[in-house]
């Protein structure tokens, strides 16, 4: 994946008004088990939005490095076939950069990113994005700790998951071990990647893990 130096003050936006979205309650339940699901958080409306702009970002429309337009008669369901997932779409589809600032999915972060931390004034920042379309019978995700990838100092590294389509168990969902998040990660990546840390800030242009076409 390509990457590029941003300066600290063109990855800054400024504070944005977010609405108190879960309880208390909800809140005690994510610091016990480590994940919470919020249902109805957005809209079908923007649902639709998102399956649309990821047919878009697949097809290059956008001009990002790594993405090679494909065929302008393939159908969106053969552009789809291709792809499993798109890294950092926020930085070339302002529909992902309007998500990324989505004021309820930022309300609900703010509230339980480092609500385990008493100094915490609810203050969140994006370390990435990511388009998952996993085609029919492609390989899901293995087992794994983001905080591993993405190490914080203060275990704070949150994921906002939004399913576009209805997840079930047969289709294959996501799965956690509720309280696995108490002890800290359980392996350590020996990775020497370049991939975005906490205190290094980087601009990355959208990259894709393609599939063969069936």
């Amino acid at each position: 994946m390509a990457t590029v130096q941003t300066p600290l003050e063109e990855q800054t936006d400024a504070p944005i008004a977010v609405p108190r979205v879960v309880s208390d309650a909800q809140v005690q339940s994510y610091l016990r088990d480590g994940f919470l699901a919020v249902e109805d958080l957005v809209t079908g409306d923007e649902l639709d939005e998102l399956k649309r702009d990821v047919v878009r970002v697949a097809r290059g429309d956008y001009g990002a490095e790594g993405l090679d337009p494909l065929p302008a008669d393939a159908t969106d369901a053969e552009v789809l076939d291709t792809v499993l997932c798109i890294h950092q779409p926020h930085h070339v589809s302002p529909v992902i950069r309007d998500f990324v600032r989505h004021p309820r999915v930022s309300g609900v972060l703010a509230q339980i990113t480092g609500a385990h931390l008493p100094w915490w004034d609810g203050s969140v920042k994006c370390m990435q994005s990511m388009y998952f379309v996993k085609p029919p019978g492609f390989q899901g995700q293995a087992w794994h700790q983001d905080e591993i990838y993405i190490p914080t100092r203060d275990r704070s590294l949150l994921g906002a998951w939004i399913a576009v389509d209805d997840a079930t168990v047969r289709n294959g969902c996501l799965w956690v071990l509720a309280g696995s998040h108490r002890k800290g990660t359980c392996t350590r990546s020996t990775s020497t990647g370049t991939g975005t840390s906490s205190t290094t800030v980087r601009r990355a242009t959208a990259s894709t893990s393609r599939a063969s076409s069936r």
